[in-house]
Formats: structure tokens, C-alpha cells, sequence
């Protein structure tokens, strides 16, 4: 418990014990306590201090009582409010049970009926507090409980009593009350009388959320939130779930009107409407800006402008697509992507274009910097994470665009767009996918060495082409052409990546050029990836014949490295996504986030690991093509290379005595373990060739055993103990979870990794080698793990934070309270911890991110600009 907590505790001795803190919101702090006088538990909320200091909290209990009269079944009463030590708090019941925001995070999306029972319990609510004079004006599911069966209003008045006792004080210090996704236009425009109507709409919104599963507006920031809110209109609930009933969707839509004046008068109107007995329902104008719309609405979005260029843009587009007489334009515009919704980088592809050009689908890295599939449409300012698609990779739609294929391990899977759980797609282990036009699917085998083709309807795989022997093919991309008869495919041989092209009828293979993962533009061209951007070759489709040379026909943006992957939509519409290494620095940042550069030699790096004297650093550096393995001296600004191999090494360790360095390696089709001494001097050596693909690895104190991450066809990523240094192998963590991230403690006792057995990502400790125990460290998602050179804390990313552990390892393992260290704009990584602890236990080098790097160029009807023969940038 904080200092502050322990002092309140103190003077409410008398009445209440506080045991814990349940949560902060925006206005209060929440501690559970026991009533000590009815012996109850009881929720006792605590003002935030500098929203006291501004209101007064002598003003808001005398406001607060205004409210503590109201008696419904479902409106959580007040017990109790006072001030203490310069705050003020006030007592609710502690309800058991959950609130609506915790029911829709497990459900998305609720059934109809319940949907309908929740927002007509609190319009019930509302209703009755309206008559009493009292407007809510924070509606949102946070403040909706569930409690046996039924819905309970919680914080009724709060934000009413907040807003008369600060009076314009609150507007002075530039504070705002209500969350911007639920506030209606009126409120979120700073109007000083607002009425009953504004709780109809965010009720409105509420069961919109219900509905879809998103609120009707959202955006990457309050700004975006609002804009939209004041000039847009909400997308049709029936055309995103035709289950929900047109009555339904013409009340939510009524209480989502732009104008006070058209929605219902009263709450409980809503409610009558909701059950098919209003009058007067009226469909709301089609998405879109409504003509009719407040002055004062339209100068808010002026002033706002710049954060709608997308939506304009997209806009524009279905305006041309309905006109198909009209020479096609080509619209760019970027999209941005938030820390919880941030594309992941891999040697394959990680993002997919729907057929239609209506969005797209990648590989992206969420809040617990976990891997999964998001799906991001084009009408909207977030992305959505396909369920089932955790651990997966090289997305593919189905010729429909209704599924995705996907591969977890060696598991190749498919996933509706609309919802439901991940089926399997191929039976046989496979590495890469694509779907053809008849439904038919081909794979490359899980050692890339055979392309096969499955019957849409399941059967014997039939082999297409096979390894060419002593030149060692192995088979990546795929990517079919229309008429069912080529494939394209991203041959690896050996240094180079090929684009070439496969006669499925005659089983004919045919390299064309060097350059990665062909696709097939409908502008008859083959467009594919090089280091300095997108090509294209001239190809006829029918005939399979290419003409003349490969051309530059999009140059990586300025300040991007490279276009690290892309996509192109059957209609022609692109996607690309730039990998701006040279945009990222490492820094060292201590413990209360204040960030210090660290040299501008570091630019391009990742992967960092303190070398045990903290004097060095091992890093992955990008030149060109390649990953190289570099051994930074801090006091010197010097950098020797330790990978000799010109391919993809990743993933640097300290062996412990600090003089040398091991990592993996990525040879063509299988990865092995490398080390060199940390100087530059003497020659590579082998450490482990296992058989199959291994990953990142932990050496213990002697170094006679490495605990490595390998990939399995059947359980997916495991842990495995490998003896050194005859390389022998035994199971260490084999599950059907994934298990990944290896960390042993410095005293060699424990290992820490990390596990989605839960159903999601989070740290784990357990004894090591042998299992005598194992405690989960994170909670509510963790990834990333990182220990101490001490061994007494452990530490760990949750999205942009990193969280703190205090542990003790003697005579047993405890884990202690988690404290957020600090957030900020530092890239992660969802296969490896992607910064490193100091030994002195005080900083942390972290690989620095620039402002707006989280972004991907899309350019709709891309192959009118192809056809052109102009490049573009």
C-alpha cells in the first residue's frame, strides 16, 4: 500500500479498513474495504488531488449530497462521502461480480437480448435519476456492473458534483470531464447546460459497442475521437451484424442523433423503443457528414482538418469506384498504428491485402507484446485481433476474402474475418500458403523444400516441384496467378533470394530474377521486394511469357531502410511497410524514464545485451540484405563485427564470462547456433545444428547446457535443454502452448519465460533444470523478459511499459508487488526481449523508436500508376 493509501487507511480507521486498491480511474482512486460498523465490504473512492485542489473537496461533499437520495434497483447508492487530509472520498457497496467493460474485453460482442436487457435496465436507471433532476454524464460500460444478472449504474451524480462545485475553474485548468468514445456532441464541444439527452446518447453508444463491438466512433487520439463524433455518422449496426433487429438499430441510431432535438426526449423512450413499442423511429442519414448539421460542429472539424485527411481520402475512392467511366485517380495516405496495434517485423511476409482493397490483414505485436493476426479495415481508425491467430505468421485470404490463412509453428490454419474460432487448413506441417481461385490450396512443406497442392475439398497432396538437389532450393512466398496455372514463388538458394515462376500443369520451375516475395499485379505485372524497394517485370498472365527487365516502380520512403514487406489487393490497391531501422537509436533510459542517447554509431540496432562489465554491448545491426552481429564498446564508441556470414543473424548472448558472444543463424532454410570471441578475433564456431529450427537460447553459469526455443509441427514452440558440447537434446517445456523467451536467473536457479497456456502472453518462472515449482510473475499480459544481474528483480514489457518485479530466490521463490518503471516510444519485440538491464540494475538500454514510426503507405488503385510505367515514392 503507497504512503498515501497507508494515511488514509489511518484516518478512516475509525470506519472503514482499506485491504487493497482495486483500480484508478479518471477522477478517483478505488480501494476495497470492510464497513467495519455493518461488517460489509464497501468500495471506497478517493478524489484524485489535483482535481480536489481544484474544485474544492469541502465543495464537492456538499455537492455530492445532492445525490445520495437516489433509490433504484438498478443505481448503485451512495453510503458515505467526507473529506480527509485534503481529498475527499465517498462509499459505495462493493458489488461481486463484473463490469461491462470486463464482459466485453472476454466477448467482444454480446448476444442481442442481453445487449437489449443491459441498456434498457439503465435507461430504467437514467430515467428514474433524470425525474430527480440528476444527470449522469459518464456513461460508458466502466461505470455499468453486472451483478447477478442485472445491471447496476455506478458513480451516479460524481461527474454532475465534480462539474457545479469546480465551476469554471475546471474549464480554467484545462481538465474535462466524461471519456471522449461516450460523450455526445454537445459535451464533447464544451457545452456549460447539458441535458438528459446527453446520457441518451451515450447510452446509445453503449449499446452500439454492445452490438458491434466498437464504439461508432473511435481514433488514436482524443482529438480524432471527437472530430468524428461532431461530423460523422455511425456505420450501420445490421449491415455489421444482420442478427441484431431493425428496431434495435433504429433506437441506437435515434439516440446517436447529431442534434439534442432529434433523439429521445427521455430515457425511458429509448427503453420503449428498444422494445418495439416507440413511435416515430426514423432510420438516421447513411454514414457519412449530414448536410443539416450544426455550424458549430462544422467549425470544430475545420479546426480539426488534418486528422481526417485519411477518411477524405478513402472518401474519394468510393466515389471513383461507383464511377467506373471516370479516368481512375490515385489516392496516398498513411495509417498509423498505435502502440497496442503495432505491425511486427519477420523474415516473411506479415501482411496480406483483402481481395476487395477494403483493408488488410498483418502480423501485429498487442498490449502484452504477444504476436497475433489484426485486421485492419480501411473505414476505420483501429484494428481489430482475429481470435485464435496468437503465434501466427504469413497471413493469406481466401479468393472470397472471407478467411485468412495463417501458420503458427508449423500449423497452417484459417480464421474467419467476421468472428469465430481458428480452424485447420492443412493437414500435412507447412511453412508457407496461398489459396487459388477454385478454391484449391498449395503449400510449401515445413522444411521448404516441396510445394504440394491440396484439393479444396481435403485429399493427397500432390507434390508441384521439389528441392533441385545439390543447389539446395527452398520455397517461400507464394503468390498464384489468375487462371489457376502459375505460381509465383520466392525461391532461397544458398546468398540469394529469387523471384521465379511455377507451370502447376507442367511442374515446371523457371527463375527469373533476384528480388523476394513475387505478387502478381493485375496490371500484367509481376511486382516484387529488393532492398531498395518494389520492382516489376512485364508479364502476360494467359501465357505465363515476361518481357524485358525489372524496373524500380516504388523507392523505400526517406528515412526507411527498406520496404520490409507489401501487399496488393486483387482490385489493384497497395499496402507497404516500411522498416525504418535507420530511424531507431539505442538509449539508455534509468528507472524513472528520463531517456539519455546513447551515440549516434547506434542508429540501426537492435537486440541490445550489456556485456557483463556493462562496458560493451552486443547488438544486430542491418546492412542492406543482411543482419550482422556487432560488439559495441561504450567507453571507445568502437564497433567490432562478429558475423562473418553475410545472411540473417539475430538474437546476440553473452556467454557469462563476457568474452564471447553467441547468437543464431538463419542458413537459407534451417538455424543454427553460432559464437565468436567478443573482440572480432579467431574464427566462428558452431555451438548446436539441431534438426529442426531453433530460435533464441540461455547458457547457464558453466557453460555446459543451453535451454534454446525451438519450433515443433505438433506442439509449436517449446523449450528444450541442449547439453553441450555433443548437442544432445531433451524436452525441457513441451506443451500444445507456445513457450518461448528462455531467461535463467544470474544464480543459475530459476528460469523465467515466457507462456500463453492462460489463453494469453505472461512471464513464468520456474525451477531450473528440474520442475520443483512454477509461480506466474505478470498479470493481465507480459512479454519480454529480463533479470537483474542482482537476481532480486525481474522485469518485463506490458505494451509500452516496463514493469518492475521484486523477487527473492532463497530459501524459496516469492514474487513481490509489480511497479511500472516507466513508458514510452521503444521498440519490442514478440519472439525476444528486445532490450537489456544494466548491472548496476539502475538503467536500461532500450531500442529507441522516432515519433510517427508506426505507420504503412497505402496507395488505392496503385496499378493505374503501375501501368503508367512511372516509379513513385
Amino acid at each position: 500500500m503507497t504512503d498515501a493509501a497507508q494515511r488514509l487507511s489511518s484516518a478512516l480507521a475509525d470506519r472503514y479498513r482499506l485491504e487493497r486498491e482495486l483500480g484508478q480511474g479518471g477522477m478517483a482512486t478505488v480501494y476495497l474495504a470492510e464497513d467495519l460498523k455493518h461488517r460489509r465490504k464497501v468500495a471506497v473512492k478517493v478524489l484524485r488531488p489535483e482535481l480536489a485542489a481544484v474544485i474544492g473537496a469541502d465543495r464537492f461533499v456538499h455537492e455530492i449530497r445532492t445525490v445520495a437520495a437516489l433509490q433504484h434497483p438498478h443505481i448503485l447508492g451512495l453510503i458515505d462521502s467526507g473529506e480527509v487530509q485534503g481529498t475527499a472520498y465517498y462509499v459505495m457497496p462493493f458489488v461481486e461480480g463484473e463490469s461491462l467493460r470486463d464482459r466485453l474485453a472476454r466477448e467482444k460482442q454480446l448476444p442481442v437480448t442481453d445487449a437489449v436487457r443491459v441498456a434498457t435496465e439503465v435507461a430504467g436507471a437514467l430515467d428514474y435519476a433524470h425525474r430527480h433532476g440528476v444527470i449522469h454524464r459518464d456513461i460508458k460500460p466502466e461505470n455499468i456492473l453486472l451483478h447477478d444478472g442485472s445491471a447496476l449504474v455506478a458513480d451516479f451524480g460524481i461527474a454532475l458534483a465534480v462539474s457545479s462545485a469546480g465551476g469554471t475553474r475546471m474549464t480554467e485548468t484545462g481538465m474535462s470531464l466524461g471519456t471522449p468514445h461516450y460523450m455526445s456532441p454537445e459535451q464533447a464541444m464544451g457545452e456549460r447546460e447539458i441535458t438528459a439527452r446527453s446520457d441518451v446518447y451515450a447510452l446509445g453508444v453503449v449499446l452500439y459497442e454492445m452490438l458491434t463491438g466498437d464504439p461508432p466512433f473511435t481514433g488514436s487520439t482524443a482529438q480524432a475521437i471527437v472530430a468524428r463524433v461532431v461530423t460523422e455518422e455511425p456505420r450501420s449496426i445490421t449491415a455489421q451484424r444482420r442478427t441484431v433487429p431493425a428496431h434495435v438499430e433504429d433506437a441506437a441510431l435515434v439516440a446517436l442523433a447529431k442534434l439534442p432535438a432529434d433523439r429521445f426526449a427521455t430515457a425511458a423512450e429509448f427503453a420503449a423503443a428498444l422494445a418495439g413499442e416507440g413511435t416515430g423511429l426514423r432510420r438516421q442519414t447513411p454514414p457519412g457528414v449530414r448536410a443539416g448539421a450544426d455550424p458549430r460542429w462544422r467549425r470544430a472539424a475545420l479546426a480539426l482538418g488534418g486528422l481526417l485527411a485519411i477518411a477524405v481520402a478513402v472518401g474519394g475512392w468510393s466515389l471513383w469506384r461507383g464511377r467506373p467511366a471516370v479516368a481512375p485517380r490515385i489516392y496516398r495516405f498513411e495509417v498509423f498504428f498505435p502502440a497496442s496495434e503495432q505491425f511486427a517485423e519477420a523474415p516473411g511476409r506479415v501482411v496480406a491485402m483483402a481481395p476487395d482493397g477494403s483493408g488488410f490483414v498483418y502480423v501485429g505485436v498487442g498490449p502484452s507484446s504477444a504476436r497475433r493476426l489484426y485486421y485492419r479495415r480501411f473505414d476505420r481508425l483501429t484494428s481489430v485481433p482475429l481470435e485464435g491467430t496468437e503465434d501466427g505468421e504469413e497471413p493469406f485470404f481466401s479468393p472470397d476474402g472471407e478467411w485468412v490463412g495463417f501458420r503458427t509453428g508449423s500449423r497452417t490454419s484459417k480464421v474467419r474475418l467476421a468472428g469465430g474460432p481458428a480452424e485447420p487448413l492443412a493437414a500435412i506441417p507447412s511453412r508457407f500458403g496461398a489459396w487459388l481461385a477454385d478454391g484449391t490450396l498449395v503449400f510449401s512443406s515445413d522444411d521448404a523444400e516441396v510445394i504440394v497442392r491440396v484439393p479444396a475439398g481435403g485429399g493427397a497432396p500432390d507434390t508441384l516441384a521439389g528441392s533441385a538437389g545439390a543447389e539446395g532450393y527452398g520455397f517461400w512466398s507464394l503468390s498464384p496467378v489468375p487462371g489457376g496455372r502459375f505460381l509465383l514463388v520466392q525461391v532461397t538458394s544458398q546468398r540469394v533470394s529469387q523471384v521465379a515462376l511455377l507451370d502447376m500443369e507442367r511442374r515446371h520451375l523457371e527463375t527469373l530474377t533476384e528480388g523476394q516475395a513475387p505478387t502478381y499485379a493485375p496490371s500484367g505485372h509481376i511486382v516484387f521486394r529488393r532492398d531498395d524497394g518494389l520492382m516489376a517485370l512485364d508479364f502476360d498472365a494467359r501465357t505465363g511469357r515476361v518481357t524485358g527487365e525489372a524496373r524500380r516502380v516504388l523507392a523505400a520512403e526517406e528515412g526507411a531502410e527498406t520496404i520490409s514487406d507489401f501487399g496488393l489487393s486483387a482490385d489493384g490497391s497497395l499496402i507497404v511497410l516500411g522498416r525504418d531501422a535507420l530511424r531507431r537509436s539505442l538509449v539508455e533510459v534509468d528507472r524513472a524514464g528520463r531517456v539519455r542517447p546513447l551515440t549516434a554509431a547506434l542508429r540501426g540496432y537492435d537486440s541490445p545485451r550489456y556485456a557483463p562489465d556493462g562496458a560493451r554491448l552486443a547488438v544486430r545491426e542491418r546492412s542492406g540484405g543482411a543482419f550482422n552481429i556487432v560488439v559495441h564498446d561504450l567507453r571507445r564508441g568502437t564497433n567490432a563485427q562478429l558475423s562473418l556470414d553475410q545472411r540473417l543473424n539475430y538474437y546476440p548472448e553473452w556467454w557469462p564470462d563476457g568474452r564471447r558472444v553467441f547468437w543464431v543463424r538463419n542458413n537459407d532454410r534451417q538455424t543454427g547456433l553460432w559464437s565468436k570471441a567478443a573482440d572480432g578475433s579467431g574464427g566462428e564456431t558452431m555451438l548446436y545444428d539441431p534438426p529442426q529450427n531453433q530460435y533464441e537460447a540461455a547458457v547457464t553459469r558453466d557453460g555446459r547446457w543451453l535451454v534454446v526455443r525451438q519450433n515443433d509441427s505438433v506442439t509449436g514452440r517449446d523449450l528444450w535443454l541442449v547439453r553441450l558440447p555433443d548437442g544432445t537434446a531433451t524436452p525441457l517445456l513441451r506443451s500444445p502452448a507456445s513457450e518461448h523467451n528462455p531467461k535463467l536467473s544470474p544464480d543459475g536457479r530459476y528460469l523465467a519465460y515466457v507462456s500463453n497456456v492462460s489463453g494469453r502472453g505472461e512471464v513464468y518462472v520456474r525451477t531450473f533444470p528440474d520442475s520443483g515449482g512454477t509461480w506466474v510473475v505478470s498479470r493481465g499480459g507480459g512479454a519480454e523478459p529480463a533479470w537483474s544481474a542482482s537476481g532480486r528483480e525481474l522485469f518485463y514489457r506490458v505494451g509500452d511499459a516496463i514493469v518492475a518485479v521484486p523477487v527473492e530466490t532463497r530459501p524459496t521463490f516469492t514474487v513481490g508487488r509489480a511497479d511500472t518503471l516507466f513508458t514510452g516510444m521503444f521498440v519490442p519485440n514478440a519472439n525476444h526481449t528486445n532490450f537489456d538491464v544494466h548491472p548496476d540494475g539502475q538503467r536500461f538500454v532500450m531500442v529507441g523508436m522516432a515519433t510517427g514510426e508506426r505507420r504503412a503507405l497505402v496507395v488505392l488503385n496503385w496499378v493505374a500508376e503501375l501501368a503508367r510505367g512511372a516509379p513513385g515514392r
